[in-house]
């Protein structure tokens, strides 16, 4: 089983970079299709949801409209196809860019994306229970965490 594992804020909460990638495009092996974006991983949240940014970067088109319960309500959003991946090995360069090796895994393919609205906030997207239920997240008192998936 896969796992990545590193440290995380409790005040921040657990924030990922992952990648998305347009599931209606056939893969070529050509990363420049691959958007990396910082993730606030969310136990809370039924569905992986990603921000305008991340639709426009890769020109999504909807494949619908699905009805998400917020804060405020429910309210009508469009829906996405898209493959999630997972960064392990994960390092900060010193340009501040990140790097390492991008694992999409077949319970990550074709994960269907709710649009939300991302605010001011760093991250561009929600990992939901949709993705975390493949895998066991353990979160230590620490600011330990780790997914084997």
């Amino acid at each position: 089983m896969p796992v990545f594992s590193g440290q995380f804020n409790w005040n921040e909460g657990l924030i990922w970079q992952v990648g998305f990638i347009d599931a209606s495009k056939k893969p070529n092996g050509d990363e420049s299709k691959l958007h990396i974006c910082p993730v606030l991983v969310d136990t809370g949240a039924s569905r992986t949801c990603i921000a305008r940014s991340v639709i426009d970067t890769l020109e999504l088109q909807p494949i619908g409209k699905v009805e998400m319960q917020t804060a405020g309500g429910l309210v009508n959003v469009n829906a996405y196809d898209v493959h999630v991946a997972f960064i392990v090995d994960l390092k900060q360069n010193s340009d501040g860019s990140h790097s390492g090796q991008a694992q999409l895994t077949p319970q990550t393919a074709n994960t269907q994306a709710l649009e939300f609205d991302a605010g001011k906030s760093i991250y561009q997207g929600l990992i939901g229970r949709d993705i975390l239920r493949y895998g066991v997240l353990i979160l230590s008192m620490d600011g330990h965490y780790s997914f084997s998936y």
